[in-house]
Parts: C-alpha cells; structure tokens; sequence
C-alpha cells in the first residue's frame, strides 16, 4: 500500500522521461566518472527502479543527484523522504521533509511535509539550534547532502539523540563542518566561517617622476589567511601588482621631494590605480629655520603660561629669560647663528 502511494507521487509529480522495460533500470551502465554524472540519467534509474519495487536500490541514485546538486529537482527531498519513512529512517526522513520546506514550490506538498514532521518526531528526540556567527547567511546540511537551511541566519531541526556532522557554507567564506553530539533538550551550534581570500591589483604612478622608490605595506587583511609582506619597488609598475583584498599604506619618497603617503583599498578582481603628485622638499637652509621656529613658538606659549600663573600667585619671578631658554631638541635642525646669540 505505502509503496503504491510512493510510486504515485514518484512517477506523476516529477513527470519523467520513462524507458521501455525493466533494462532502463537493470541493464543500463552506471556512469564511471563521479565528477562528471549524468543527473538526467541518474533520475531516469532511480524513478525505472521504483516503478520496479526497487525502492531500496533508487536511495543511490536520489543521494547522489543531490550529492552534486541539491537544487536538481525540487520534489527529490520529498520523494526520497517518503521513501525512508517508509524505511523507518525517521531522522533521514525529518531532515528530507525540512528540505523540502527549504526548497520545494507545491504548497499542498509543503504541508504534508509539515504533517509528517509532526508524526515522525518522537517526545524523546532533541533539537539541534544551528546559527551563524557575525550576521552570516549561509546553508546548513546534515547527513552529508540534506540541506536543511538555504541563506539562512539559523535554523533548528528535530533529531534523535546522537552523533551528527553539520556542514556549513556561506558566500565568501570557507565551507566547514562539524560534529555535535545532540541530546535532549536542545543541542546548540554556533558557526563560524573563515572569509576566502581574494585577490586585486594595485598600480603606482608618481605624475612627472620616474625615479622614486615605493614602499606597499599591508595595514588590515580582508581574511585571516590573506596576509602578504611588504613590497618595494623602483619607479612606476609596469604590470598590475596582485595582492590580496585588504587595507594597504603606500609610501612614496623621491631625493629632494616630500615623503607622499596614502591608505588604499584593494578590492577584489579590480585594479586600484594610485597616481601620486609629489611636493618639491624646501632648501635645508629653510627647512631648518622653520623647525626651530616653530619649536621657539611652542616655547614662548609655555613660558607665557607659567609667567601667568605665577603673576596670579604673586610671586615676582617671571620664568626664565629668553636668553636662559634651551634650544629645540636634536631632529629639528641646527637653528640659524642669528637665533643662537639672540
């Protein structure tokens, strides 16, 4: 009887192309190559083997179509879970009929799916909570090709007691799986996912200079395992520099030119073009001058501070005199001899 109304669901739901005998099932070769199978050909076996009684012998067929392509067809998860009900594989079968509800378009199947959920979970089994980590969206399978959640934050399925592996995958990042040992009440699974590594390219001009030396160093990796060391070159890039994806500090220095610096992002299969304007470096005579003065003007507005807060103390000392201040610290430049016996 329950056969009969697999068969029914099976032949007339789908609408498959049928062979001729008992040969379609039977005498046909299976195909040798696993990377290349023939899923067409895959569903004609298996739907020929259930018109046959050969319920057990199609599980194969249905596995691997989904193995290579959970999306193939739509009513293979209900088909297949109807099949193992009728098997009493109730886990396999609640998992299918999740499936199902994941990825099937016919409502009055949706809802028997949801009916015989109902009727297979037993009082003592537990509930698996899945959830991605840092708002991922991905698929969740159990059982290796059931795909209970399709773009999903989260998701929780009904399951015995026992030892399962979770497989996880996410636009962007690794996939990974994972083994979780369920008992009641509730199991819970957070997921985590490495982000793959992509890879752009970066140009480097500087307008009007051909000798300067660049310094390409990564500040922040788009991925854990997209870190690179730092890259120096001479004068412009001839051919697009390939790094991973990520945050990068550029330093461009030429003789008598002030040091060119900027953050840059390198985006993924693009080529960032960095075209860099450099300033001519003052005279060392001036750049010298201009340190110390500067440092003398930060002197000057210490020393005003101090002399204020004295005076409101009523004390007569004013600070030091001009005459008494020390020079600017060493890296500013040796000040002017008119600045030294001021």
């Amino acid at each position: 009887m329950k056969r009969s109304f697999i068969m029914a669901l099976l032949v007339g739901g789908l609408c498959l192309t049928q062979n001729n005998g008992l040969d379609a099932a039977e005498g046909a070769d299976i195909p040798a190559d696993e990377e290349n199978v023939d899923l067409a050909w895959e569903l004609r076996r298996a739907n020929k083997l259930l018109e046959y009684n050969g319920i057990t012998r199609s599980i194969p067929h249905f596995e691997k179509i989904l193995k290579h392509d959970p999306y193939y067809h739509p009513d293979i998860p209900f088909v297949l879970g109807q099949i193992y009900e009728h098997k009493s594989e109730s886990a396999r079968a609640v998992a299918l009929y999740h499936m199902y509800l994941e990825v099937g378009d016919d409502q009055e199947r949706i809802d028997e799916a949801k009916v015989a959920i109902d009727r297979l979970v037993g009082d003592d089994w537990a509930k698996l909570e899945v959830n991605f980590a840092k708002d991922i969206a991905g698929d969740i399978k159990v059982f290796e090709n059931y795909v209970i959640a399709r773009n999903k934050h989260s998701i929780t399925l009904p399951l015995p007691s026992g030892d399962y592996r979770v497989a996880a995958a996410a636009e962007d990042h690794l996939p990974d799986a994972f083994e979780v040992s369920l008992s009641p009440p509730t199991g819970k699974l957070a997921i985590e996912l490495e982000k793959k590594v992509y890879h752009g390219g970066l140009e480097v001009e500087v307008v009007g200079l051909e000798d300067f030396q660049v310094r390409v160093s990564q500040s922040k990796p788009d991925a854990p395992r997209g870190t690179t060391e730092d890259r120096y070159f001479q004068g412009r890039t001839e051919e697009p520099l390939i790094l991973p994806t990520g945050t990068y500090l550029v330093e461009i220095t030429a003789h008598d030119h002030e040091r060119w610096v900027r953050r840059v992002a390198v985006s993924r299969q693009d080529v960032k073009l960095v075209s860099a304007s450099m300033t001519k470096a003052l005279p060392p005579e001036i750049r010298n001058e201009k340190a110390y003065m500067e440092q003398r003007a930060e002197f000057d507005a210490y020393h005003a501070v101090q002399a204020a807060k004295a005076k409101v103390k009523g004390s007569a000392k004013i600070g030091k005199l001009r005459s008494e201040q020390k020079e600017p610290p060493k890296g500013h430049g040796e000040p002017p001899l008119w600045a030294k016996i001021r």
